[in-house]
């Protein structure tokens, strides 16, 4: 049986609240890259192998992740965030499920926005730098 002194529980706690905080810091460049425009910061964001999945489509790789939030014509991302309802911590790995909400506006036209809701598994990768491994959501509710 293992047993836990409270220096190492402390440690314990110390990591899971940086590995957290990371992950957390991780998701608010992933929103400032794509409201941007900054495909090269959104490529190492992912993993190189990640799995994206938009509803009904799979894209494979950090590129094609890049390529499919790249800034498409007329159409300025003005605010975008990730808020997470939990994440659970296992090792190298969190699973992160929460809701995305976005605003955008195309052309002069008015400000629009939607929210839906998201499972983005992170890995620590090689690094030591939490990416996203798997990214999955649903349509805007309408």
């Amino acid at each position: 049986m293992l047993a836990l002194t409270s220096g190492a529980l402390a440690q314990e706690n110390t990591s899971h609240d940086a590995d957290l905080a990371a992950i957390q810091g991780a998701s608010r460049a992933f929103s400032a890259a794509y409201c941007q425009g900054d495909t090269a910061a959104i490529r190492t964001l992912y993993t190189v192998d990640a799995v994206l999945l938009p509803p009904g489509r799979e894209l494979v790789g950090a590129d094609k992740a890049a390529s499919w939030f790249a800034p498409r014509a007329g159409r300025e991302n003005l605010t975008h965030q990730m808020k997470s309802s939990r994440i659970d911590l296992r090792g190298d790995l969190a699973v992160d499920t929460g809701t995305w909400h976005n605003s955008w506006r195309q052309g002069d036209g008015e400000t629009q926005s939607a929210s839906g809701g998201y499972l983005v598994v992170w890995e620590r990768d090689f690094d030591g730098r939490w990416r996203i491994a798997y990214d999955m959501w649903q349509r805007p509710v309408e």
